[in-house]
């Protein structure tokens, strides 16, 4: 039977405690509307879940684990200022996924699966697909994960030993309108297929200067 460090059945404010023993999973929330700061865990699998759907309103704020995020049918939360080893949200839609540090993910650093309408923004992402060579990415889209705005975040890949396949991997054609603008990938060189691969519908990768709209996204790919 897995091991929870900690249970939250919502509304919970949770500050500044460490998880020291062998856990699974450090945090599991069976409702919504949580508070998670400033807490430290050196040996989950996974720091927070949500295990409720859906879920809403979570604040996880500048946590240091060597588990992973996940969420699941999540709505409205802030992930921001965290140190974990990935983060993985499926079917999660208006969230900020922000500030973050990620490193040393087995898989991808950052996976959108089937969410929409978030924002991902300012995460530093460093040596993923750390298990097998040239099959995670530094952020990953996939499913129906449409207009999300992919903004901003650095990704470091050394090129040596395992690497990364790519630093931002928009996967699918039914990944659609999502913006990735302004993100540093470093050299293409050091990733095992490319720093960029675009299989989505209609990404937007520059900004369009719009005469009416100027530097704006209004109308996914229209005129």
């Amino acid at each position: 039977m897995p091991v929870i460090g900690l249970k939250l059945a919502g509304s919970c404010v949770v500050e500044n405690i460490g998880f020291r023993t062998n856990v699974d999973t450090a945090i599991q929330a069976t409702a919504g509307y949580n508070r998670i700061r400033g807490c430290y865990d050196t040996s989950s699998t996974i720091f927070y879940e949500n295990v409720t759907n859906p879920a809403s309103n979570e604040n996880i704020v500048g946590n240091i684990s060597s588990g992973v995020i996940q969420l699941d049918t999540m709505t409205l939360a802030v992930v921001v200022g965290n140190r974990v080893k990935d983060i993985y949200a499926t079917a999660s839609d208006d969230n900020i996924i922000a500030d973050n540090q990620i490193y040393l993910s087995a898989t991808h650093g950052i996976h959108l699966n089937s969410c929409s309408d978030n924002t991902v923004r300012g995460n530093r992402v460093s040596l993923v697909s750390v298990d097998v060579t040239n099959t995670g990415d530094g952020i990953f889209l996939d499913g129906n994960s449409d207009w999300n705005l992919i903004e901003g975040n650095r990704i470091y890949e050394d090129g040596v030993g395992n690497v990364a396949r790519y630093g931002i991997n928009v996967s699918e054609a039914t990944c659609d309108c999502n913006i990735v603008v302004g993100n540093v990938l470093g050299l293409a060189a050091n990733y095992g297929t490319s720093g960029l691969n675009d299989s989505g519908t209609l990404t937007q990768l520059f900004w369009p200067s719009d005469p009416n709209y100027g530097d704006n996204f209004v109308d996914c790919g229209g005129s």
